[in-house]
């Protein structure tokens, strides 16, 4: 594996070149959607490769999906960049009538469906890495939806 300085350095570098890329906020909102575009493309090709190359990684007699590369590629890490990603993509969901204002109808409807097919690509990744971690992130997750959603709910039939 890669040592932790050049990993460390990597990021840093990577975030000095987005801090001075992004100068507003809709920059800052398609550089995020950029990023769970790009994480979709990662997931497809891993579950790619997972069901049709049989590729991925068996231990104690369990196929795992793993990712593609060797700094963040193993099946926990791969697991928690996924969990990681989700409240992007649930604040993607959130703004996404300010995000796609300027678009056409076509990208706007798209944008959603694709935000949909990320969700179903970021649940079943995790389900296929086996991590217990994973999983757990994953349901705690879900679990602030539907705590989010019902907060609204109850907030909505008080102010009635």
């Amino acid at each position: 594996g890669l040592s932790w300085p050049y990993v460390y350095l990597t990021l840093v570098v990577f975030y000095l070149v987005l801090v001075s890329v992004v100068r507003t906020p809709y920059e800052l909102l398609f550089m995020v959607a950029c990023y769970l575009v790009t994480m979709a493309v990662y997931l497809g090709k891993s579950q790619w490769e997972f069901f049709i190359h049989n590729a991925g990684i068996t231990e104690m007699g369990v196929r795992r999906l793993q990712g593609m590369d060797s700094t963040f590629g193993n099946d926990n890490a791969l697991a928690a960049t996924v969990v990681y990603s989700l409240p992007i993509l649930y604040f993607l969901y959130c703004v996404r009538n300010e995000l796609c204002a300027t678009w056409p109808s076509f990208h706007r409807k798209w944008f959603v469906r694709g935000l949909a097919v990320y969700t179903v690509l970021a649940a079943t990744s995790v389900m296929l890495t086996r991590s217990r971690m994973g999983a757990i992130g994953l349901v705690l997750f879900a679990l602030c939806l539907v705590l989010t959603f019902l907060n609204m709910t109850f907030l909505r039939r008080r102010a009635a």
